[in-house]
Parts: structure tokens; sequence; C-alpha cells
């Protein structure tokens, strides 16, 4: 009886084990099943897209340097004899400023000639000589052949001597001096250094969506920080026909320095280009952007619904950023809110 008894407990016991497993499962089911919010508006905020009027002035730091700077040497080498020049000294182009010693050049020199004239002598002779058949024609090669020599070596000295004038190579104020009177120089050796401040230039390196609105011979200012409120002008004198690693083209600008006040190679500027030229154009905040400038598209609100467009971008201003194509007046893109969107959400607008 009492077996009987155990069996059926038993049986119940599994029985409400068997329910309470039941019941547990169906309520973990309820709990994982995937509730469809496709149909749920995601709150966002929009922006409205209109034309407006921009400033296209944009600046760019550079650095004046000299427009122009030379090298000082001699073409011949010797001893210094003297040296017409010390640093600051304002020099022009081809301005004699020193002398190699070339005395003893000359005195070979005038040696030389004096022998020339005793070879033409005997040549002349010879010359004589040979229409009476009193000496071979070879002795006559041979003194032709010692005149043309000596002359040859003369030549020689002349350009030796010539080249012994040091000359100022362009116009501009000494800035180095490296040799004094009495050193030994070789030929080609710097004994100095020339700049021209007259006229400056600084290299700016521009960004390609901006190059391509510069023109050679265009007229630029810029300003320094040695003068914050004076403006000076230059000339764009070149522009690179081919981009730097960063995709910047380098572009060099010129200017003459007699704008009333002394700029010097070294200082700082921020050169303006496309000073008070307006445009209209699109912008949009950057935030509107889905996944950056690299692969622009935004959502744009098409009835209460969430449109994924590609947009093509063009000028950055700050947190804006310039639509050239994809979008137009009055369409609406969304601001934030954008990570909870895929393309056909649909949206509740709480700009308010």
């Amino acid at each position: 009886m009492k077996r009987i008894i155990y069996i059926v407990l038993g049986v119940l016991l599994i029985g409400a084990i068997t329910v309470i497993l039941i019941k547990n499962k169906k309520s973990i089911t309820e709990k994982e099943q995937v509730i469809d919010r496709s149909e749920i508006p995601v709150t966002v905020k929009v922006y409205h897209v209109d034309s407006v009027k921009i400033n296209t002035e944009f600046r760019l730091p550079a650095t004046l340097a000299a427009y122009e700077e030379a090298i000082i040497s001699a073409t011949t080498s010797g001893t210094i004899k003297y040296l017409d020049f010390d640093l600051g000294t304002r020099v022009t182009n081809g301005q004699t400023i020193g002398q190699i010693d070339v005395d003893q050049k000359q005195l070979e020199l005038k040696s030389l000639e004096l022998t020339i004239e005793k070879l033409e002598r005997d040549y002349k002779r010879n010359e004589t000589l040979l229409k009476g058949d009193a000496i071979s024609e070879n002795e006559v090669i041979e003194s032709k052949y010692d005149l043309d020599l000596k002359k040859i070596e003369a030549e020689k000295l002349r350009e030796q001597i010539a080249d012994a004038t040091i000359s100022a190579p362009i116009t501009g104020v000494i800035v180095e001096k490296s040799k004094v009177k009495g050193e030994y120089l070789t030929a080609g050796e710097e004994l100095g250094k020339v700049v021209d401040y007259q006229r400056l230039k600084a290299k700016i390196y521009v960004p390609e969506s901006k190059v391509f609105k510069l023109n050679k011979g265009m007229k630029v200012l810029f300003t320094s920080t040695v003068y914050p409120t004076s403006e000076f002008s230059g000339t764009i004198t070149y522009i690179s026909p081919k981009a730097d690693a960063n995709y910047n083209y380098p572009v060099e600008i010129s200017m003459n320095n007699d704008q009333g006040k002394k700029l010097k190679a070294g200082m700082y500027i921020q050169v303006l280009l496309n000073r008070d030229k307006h445009v209209k154009s699109m912008l949009i905040p950057k935030t509107a952007l889905i996944e950056g400038v690299q692969t622009p598209h935004v959502f744009v609100v098409q009835n209460s619904k969430a449109v994924d467009t590609k947009i093509t971008l063009g000028e950055e201003y700050g947190e804006n950023v310039e639509v050239i194509s994809g979008l137009k007046s009055g369409d609406e893109v969304v601001t934030t809110g954008q990570i909870n969107l895929i393309n056909g959400s649909n949206i509740k607008i709480i700009n308010e």
C-alpha cells in the first residue's frame, strides 16, 4: 500500500515540475520574441536647406623670402688682392667688388707678347727664305706652329687675368663674407653671398578645391603680424601643375618691397585670396553627413520618411559644408538621430 502511495506522489511531483517548466519556457519565448518597431517613428531634428550668400575669401600662411640670392665667387684661382665689400654693402649686377692678384700673370703675358713678336718676325723671314729655296717647307711649318702655340698661351693668360675680376652676380645687399684680402682662393670657391631684398616672394600651398580659382598674374593681398593694421599687395607668378603628397598645389607670389613699410625675409604673413567675393550656394551642417565627407550621403525627409540620399560636396566653411549636387532648396535633412535610421524609416521631427 505504501509503495502505491509513493508511486502516486512521484507521478504528481513529475507532473507539477513538467507544468512549471512549460510555463517558464512560454514566458522566456514571449520575452525573446522580436517586436516589430519598423512602424514606430524615430525622433529626429532636421535642417531646412536653402541657398545662402557665402564669402569665398580664404587665407593661407606663408613666410617671406628674398626674391633672389646668389653666391659670390671667382672663376680663377689665386691670392685675393682686395675685396671692396662688407656686410650690408649694396651692390649692383656686374659691379666690380674684388680682384685676384694677377701681377705675375701680367708679367708672363708681357713676356709671351715679346716672344710672339719675335716668332712673327721669324715666320715672315722664313716665308721669304722659302720663296728663294733657302730653307725647307718644314721649317716654315714649324715656325708657324711655334707662333700659333704662343698665341694660344697668351689668350689663355688674358682670360685668366680677366677672370680675376670679382663681380656682383645680382643687385642686392651683401649678407655673408667668408674671405678677406690675402687669402688664397680656388676657382669657384664661395667668398660671400648677395641677396635681393628689393623684391620678395612667398610660397603658399593651395588645396586642389581652390587652386582652380587662381590665375598667373592675379593680384593678391597679404598681412603681416609685424604690421597688423596694414595690407600689402603681391602678384601670383607661378602655379605648380603638380600637387604635393597632401593634394596641395605650390603657388608662388612676388612683391616689390617698396610699399611704405620695410618688409624682411623671414616675416610670417597671411595671404588673402578671393577677397570680397560672394556667391550663392547651399550649405548644410556637417552633422547631417551620415558617414563623413569621404562618402557623403544624408537622410532627406520625404513624406515623413527618411530617404538615404547621396550628395556631392564642395568647400567646407567651419561647421558647414557646401553641397554641389544631390539636394535642392526646400529639402529637409536629418541632423540628429541618424544612428537609429535606415532607408525608409518613419520619422518624427522635433525641431521646436
